[in-house]
This record gives C-alpha cells, sequence and structure tokens, in this order.
C-alpha cells in the first residue's frame, strides 16, 4: 500500500479544526468511515488542544501507510498534556482529550520540538484489516 504525507501544514485561520478534518479524510482515502471519524474526531481534540492551551498553533502532519495513519500537532507550548484530576463528569465540557487519546488510539506521546521549543502531540491509530465477506 502506497504512503501518503501531507507534510506540515498550516491550517486555514478562519476553521483550522474543520481543515485538520478534512486533511485527515484526503489522507485515510478508503478507510472505513467509522476510523475516519475516529481520526477526525482526535486531531480535532489536538487542534483545539493547541489553540486554547498550546500558545498557538504551529502546523499538523497526517501520514498513513499501509494500516497506519500517525498524525502530529504541533504547537508553541513546551507543556505536555495531563489528564484532567479528578476526571470529568457526564456534565462536563472540557478535559476529556487525553481521555479520548487513551482510549481511542492505538498510541500516543509527546515530543519536544527542537530549536524552536514547544512540543508536537502525536497518535497512531491502525487500520481494521477486517473486510467484509462476500
Amino acid at each position: 500500500m502506497a504512503e501518503t504525507d501531507s507534510g506540515n501544514v498550516n491550517l486555514d485561520a478562519d476553521n483550522p479544526a474543520r481543515h485538520a478534518r478534512q486533511l485527515v479524510r484526503r489522507v485515510c482515502g478508503a478507510w472505513p468511515d467509522d476510523q475516519v471519524s475516529v481520526a477526525e474526531l482526535l486531531i480535532t481534540e489536538l487542534v483545539t488542544n493547541a489553540l486554547e492551551h498550546g500558545d498557538g498553533l504551529k502546523h499538523v502532519r497526517v501520514q498513513s501507510r499501509d494500516h497506519l495513519l500517525h498524525v502530529e500537532v504541533s504547537d508553541a507550548n513546551s507543556a505536555h498534556p495531563r489528564m484532567v484530576d479528578p476526571p470529568p463528569t457526564g456534565v462536563d465540557e472540557r478535559g476529556r482529550g487525553v481521555l479520548l487519546l487513551g482510549a481511542l488510539a492505538s498510541a500516543w506521546g509527546t515530543r519536544p520540538e527542537s530549536g524552536s521549543g514547544g512540543k508536537t502531540v502525536w497518535f497512531d491509530m491502525h487500520h481494521s484489516t477486517i473486510t467484509p465477506e462476500e
């Protein structure tokens, strides 16, 4: 299967979350819609967190190779995301990003941005290889 790589993309300033979701959908190509929807949810969380807590969104990168989707969101704040304590309740509107990453991504993590400060938060998702019976 071919590799698809968006490269580093500066998102549309008017609606960066929508632009990020469109980027995921384009790179995922023929992935099942339910898996693309999960990837769109997770990139939306990361972009929103970068805008609200990251001192400014730098760029995103979305890569798909074989059965793996790798997404990176870089921002200008070196502080790593953390779990909200206590965890959000059913009425809380905030604080679910790290919980969602842990529950829905195959793996996730952070790394410092060398030279420029800030950090990159990333996640991986494995594409289901199950195909319907014919």
